[in-house]
């Protein structure tokens, strides 16, 4: 779990990084304040046995046989496939946070270790990071 809050907490400096050289935003003591605390959130919900299960389980399956994000992409946000990401306890758990956090957070998602999701709020653009440099470079591949 440490390597998934590494990867979020990763996330969340590169999206500081960009606001920072795309809008003049300026990293003062207090914005780093709020990452921290956003940091702590995080990790907390990391640790929670809803989430911890729910990847265990997930790395013991691997990703959907057959998907990719190409065909990710087809699949409408109606769709079954879609709303068991969101109805499962983790996807549920997940809704929660994000609802709580009055609008802290535009996006919650969970993936397991190949990459592929667990669970989210909403559908997400990706099905599987794999492969890709903000999933592949903290996980040391």
């Amino acid at each position: 779990m440490k390597t998934k809050l590494n990867l979020l907490v990763a996330i969340l400096l590169f999206l500081a990084a960009v606001a920072e050289r795309a809008w003049g935003f300026e990293m003062t003591p207090a914005v780093q304040a709020e990452l921290e605390k956003m940091k702590t959130q995080i990790s907390g919900w990391a640790g929670d046995s809803v989430i911890v299960k729910a990847v265990t389980e997930q790395n013991g399956k691997g990703p959907i046989a057959g998907m990719d994000n190409a065909k990710w992409k087809t699949i409408r946000r109606s769709d079954d496939a879609v709303k068991e990401f969101q109805n499962n306890a983790a996807g549920k758990y997940l809704k929660s946070k994000f609802d709580a956090s009055g609008g802290t957070f535009t996006e919650a998602f969970l993936n397991a270790a190949q990459g592929e999701k667990v669970a989210f709020v909403e559908k997400t653009t990706s099905y599987i990071h794999k492969g890709s440099a903000k999933f592949d470079v903290p996980f040391g591949r």
